[in-house]
């Protein structure tokens, strides 16, 4: 599988997608990280690098009609909806952990 390479993947912020009443931009001054998140999807960039994003979170088990397939569609990442567990896994493999 061959991901978007990560001078695409590092400019990605959620504020293209959503409006200011949406959207919610934090610093954490303790772990110097700059979190951009709404709704289950999270995007991290360090205080040091404040333009380059270097962690992206979505949730996953609970698609709602929003902008996860477009970002999943800009990193390359082919997850669609109704794929099972172990589809999943055969394509990403076992995860690292996992919660309910």
């Amino acid at each position: 599988m061959k991901l978007a390479p990560y001078s695409v993947f590092g400019k990605l912020r959620l504020r293209k997608w959503y409006p200011d009443d949406e959207y919610l931009e934090d610093t954490d001054s303790w772990y110097h990280l700059i979190n951009e998140g709404v709704r289950g999807i999270m995007f991290l960039r360090s205080t040091d690098y404040p333009d380059e994003t270097f962690q992206i979170d979505l949730d996953l088990f609970d698609f709602i009609e929003d902008h996860r397939f477009e970002i999943l569609d800009l990193i390359q990442l082919p997850l669609r909806p109704g794929q099972s567990s172990d589809e999943v896994k055969a394509m990403l493999g076992t995860p690292e952990s996992s919660s309910r």
